[in-house]
C-alpha cells in the first residue's frame, strides 16, 4: 500500500455523478486507477508528470491502467470530453479533483504544526495542574532558571480571589473584604510565595474565627483583619501557632498590648 494517505472520495457523490454513471465498467476501474496515479504522483499532485514539466506517455499510462494503448486512447478522449480528466500546459493529464486535494500533513506548515504541538502540551498541563492552579498552588518553571518556584499570573490571580472568597464565607464575624487595593494585592502575592497552600490559608482563617480574641473579645474591642494578616510574614504564622489564644497568654492586660502593638503596626501601613 502507498504511504501516502488516502484520498478523499465521498461515495454518494461517487455514485450520484452523471459523468461517472456514463461511463462504462472497465472505464470506470481506469479512473479510479488513473486518480490513484495522480494522487501519489510525487512532482506536482493530481498530475501525471515523469518529471517537471515532462508528463507520462500514453503508452506508460496504457501499461499502468493494464489497457492497451488503443484502448486508452478511446476512454481518454471519452474522459476529456467530459471533463473527467484535462490537458495540462506541459501536455500532461491531470485531474482536478485529485490537484485540489490536501493531505492532513499538508493542511499545515511546519510552524503550524510546532503551535499546535504547543497547545497540546499546554493544555495537558492546565489539565493536570488544574486543581493546583485553583488552589493558588506554586508551579515549578523548567527550562531557564531551573529549580526556581515562582507563581504565573493567571495562577496569581486566581490565588487572589480565592482568598479573599474564603476569607468572606469562613470569617463570618469578622470585617469583610470588598476590594483589592494594589498594596493589598502587592502583600497577598508576597505571602503567597511564602505559603502558597491553601491548606494554609484556610487553618488560619478558622483560627481567626474561633479564636475570642482574633474577633474582639477584648476590651479594646480590636478585631483581626485581612489587612493585618498580609502585613508581613509574622502574623498569620502567630495566628496559626496560637499564639492568640487563652492559654498562651498571662492574662487580659497581655492581650491589650499585643492588640494595641499590632493595632499600631497596622495603622502605619
Amino acid at each position: 500500500m502507498a504511504k501516502l494517505p488516502y484520498f478523499p472520495l465521498d461515495p454518494v457523490e461517487y455514485l450520484l455523478d452523471e459523468k461517472i454513471e456514463s461511463l462504462e465498467l472497465e472505464e470506470e476501474g481506469a479512473l479510479l486507477r488513473l486518480w490513484c496515479y495522480m494522487w501519489v504522483n510525487k512532482i506536482k499532485r493530481g498530475h501525471l508528470f515523469y518529471s517537471p514539466k515532462i508528463p507520462i506517455s500514453d503508452e506508460q499510462i496504457a501499461k499502468r491502467l493494464r489497457i492497451s494503448p488503443e484502448r486508452w486512447q478511446k476512454i481518454k478522449e471519452k474522459f476529456v470530453d467530459i471533463k473527467l480528466i484535462r490537458i495540462g500546459k506541459f501536455g500532461e493529464y491531470y485531474s482536478r479533483r485529485q490537484s485540489k486535494y490536501k493531505t492532513k500533513y499538508e493542511l499545515y506548515d511546519k510552524e503550524d504544526y510546532e503551535i499546535r504541538k504547543k497547545f497540546r502540551k499546554d493544555s495537558e498541563n492546565i489539565q493536570k495542574h488544574s486543581e493546583n492552579i485553583q488552589n493558588g498552588i506554586r508551579i515549578r518553571i523548567k527550562g531557564e532558571g531551573k529549580g526556581k518556584e515562582c507563581l504565573d499570573e493567571l495562577e496569581v490571580k486566581r490565588s487572589k480571589d480565592t482568598l479573599v472568597e474564603l476569607w468572606n464565607s469562613t470569617c463570618v464575624d469578622l470585617p469583610k473584604v470588598k476590594f483589592l487595593s494594589n498594596s493589598r494585592e502587592k502583600k497577598i502575592k508576597d505571602r503567597l510565595k511564602e505559603h502558597p497552600e491553601i491548606e494554609f490559608w484556610t487553618e488560619v482563617f478558622e483560627k481567626c474565627q474561633n479564636t475570642a480574641f482574633l474577633r474582639g473579645e477584648n476590651k479594646s474591642g480590636w478585631k483581626v483583619t485581612f489587612n493585618w494578616l498580609f502585613l508581613n510574614d509574622n502574623n498569620a504564622l502567630k495566628v496559626i501557632e496560637g499564639n492568640y489564644e487563652k492559654e498562651r497568654f498571662a492574662g487580659i492586660k497581655q492581650w491589650l498590648i499585643e492588640a494595641k502593638k499590632e493595632a499600631m503596626e497596622e495603622g502605619n501601613e
